[in-house]
């Protein structure tokens, strides 16, 4: 999976990316409530430096982490 960090010398983001694979890595590793407070902070980095392409990934992410979310509390109504 590439890297995406704020070098000004290099790209922040780096082919192929793929948002949902980004978004289950990041709630396996942090969690739904850091994931999401993390991927906030890289939508608005993004947003500041105009890299639209970034900006939009980056949305993606979140998207995807919010339909996991929403397919959570799906699975939970559905099983009680």
């Amino acid at each position: 999976m590439p890297t995406i960090g704020h070098d000004a010398k290099q790209p922040r983001m780096s082919a192929p990316f793929d948002p949902k694979t980004k978004a289950a890595k990041m709630f396996a590793e942090f969690g739904r409530g850091e994931s999401v407070s993390k991927v906030l902070d890289e939508i608005q980095k993004a947003h500041e430096s105009r890299e639209y392409y970034v900006l939009s990934l980056w949305r993606e992410v979140r998207n995807a982490l919010e339909a996991k979310q929403t397919d959570g509390n799906h699975q939970s109504a559905t099983a009680s």
